[in-house]
C-alpha cells in the first residue's frame, strides 16, 4: 500500500494518505487531545492505587470528538461508510487510569491501532504488576501513539523494547 506523511498540520501531527484516498491522523492532535486522567475513580487498582474510570464514551462524545478532527485535518472525514476503519481511542489509556473526556480521546484508525493495542497491554500488564509507575506507562504510552511509523517495522516483542528504550529520549 502506497502511503506518504504530512508533517507540521496542528502541532506535531502526521497525517496518512493511503492508495484508498483515507486522509487520517496517526497520532492524536496534542492541541485537541492533550490526554486526561481521571479524577473522578469509579475504583482504584494497581499497587500505585491508580484512579480508574469505567469505560463511559457515548455516541454523542464519539461524533464530538470526530468533529473536532474533521475540522482540524483538511481532507480528513469520518462518515458512516468509513465509520468502521475507527475506533475512539482514550490517548491515556483507561488502564493507565485515563478518563472518558474529549481531551483524551482521538479517532484512531486500524492502521494505527493494529500497532499500539499491543504495546497499550503488555504497559498496562507492567503497571499492574508494580514493575513501572503510572507516569512511566503514560509516557510510554504517548510514545508509542506518536512514533508508529517505527513500530510498524517491528513485531510485537521488538515494539515493546523499542518503546521501553527510547520513550525517555
Amino acid at each position: 500500500m502506497w502511503i506518504r506523511h504530512l508533517v507540521g498540520i496542528g502541532a506535531g501531527l502526521v497525517i496518512s494518505f493511503s492508495a484508498s484516498a483515507d486522509v487520517f491522523p496517526t497520532a492524536p492532535l496534542k492541541t485537541l487531545t492533550p490526554g486526561a486522567t481521571c479524577q473522578k475513580a469509579d475504583s482504584y487498582r494497581y499497587p500505585e492505587h491508580i484512579a480508574y474510570c469505567e469505560r463511559n464514551v457515548d455516541a454523542i462524545m464519539k461524533w464530538e470528538v470526530i468533529s473536532l478532527y474533521t475540522k482540524n485535518i483538511p481532507g480528513f472525514s469520518i462518515t458512516p461508510s468509513n465509520r468502521g476503519s475507527y475506533k475512539i481511542d482514550h490517548y491515556i489509556p483507561l488502564c493507565m487510569g485515563g478518563a472518558n473526556v474529549v481531551s483524551n480521546l482521538w479517532p484512531q484508525h486500524g492502521q494505527v491501532y493494529a500497532y499500539t493495542d499491543s504495546v497499550e497491554a503488555d504497559l498496562c500488564k507492567e503497571l499492574s504488576l508494580g514493575k513501572i509507575t503510572q507516569a512511566v506507562a503514560i509516557a510510554r504510552m504517548k510514545f508509542a501513539k506518536s512514533h508508529v511509523q517505527e513500530l510498524k517495522k517491528l513485531d510485537p516483542a521488538g515494539r515493546m523494547k523499542y518503546v521501553s528504550e527510547n520513550y525517555n529520549k
